[in-house]
């Protein structure tokens, strides 16, 4: 696996599964997610970044000998890597990075807002920026 590959799976670990969201719809809010992370960390300060890959890199070595980061957040892969979290020092601030991240990109997706009822971000840009160019 690719470190942008491992790095996308452990955002998509930390996404909850929203019951009757499409199939391709969930796939797509969950994989502009992992993008999101990627971009997100890789846009970061430089200090940002160099603790994120290093903490990633540690992680992706602890998740190896039980066979790398499961594709479902359960069994022993999972728990395994979950362990990481648990240790001295910053292990707990990957998953808690990773998470937010991704959890933000997810819901901010139209897909996932049309879903629980809301307005997509962008369409409540638009009617904003028409209001304010109407008033203005």
């Amino acid at each position: 696996m690719t470190a942008r590959g491992f790095r996308r799976r452990l955002a998509d670990l930390t996404l909850p599964d929203l019951d009757g969201l499409a199939a391709d719809d969930a796939q797509a809010a969950r994989a502009a997610a992992g993008e999101f992370v990627i971009a997100s960390i890789a846009a970061a300060p430089g200090h940002i970044r160099i603790a994120a890959g290093a903490l990633t890199a540690c992680l992706w070595l602890w998740t190896l000998p039980a066979g790398g980061l499961p594709d479902r957040p359960e069994g022993r892969r999972w728990r395994w890597a979950r362990a990481f979290q648990r240790l001295p020092g910053p292990g707990a601030m990957i998953f808690r990075l990773y998470g937010n991240l991704a959890a933000f990109a997810f819901f901010e997706h139209p897909a996932v807002a049309r879903h629980l009822g809301l307005t997509p971000t962008a369409d409540r840009q638009a009617r904003f920026r028409a209001k304010a160019g109407a008033d203005g």
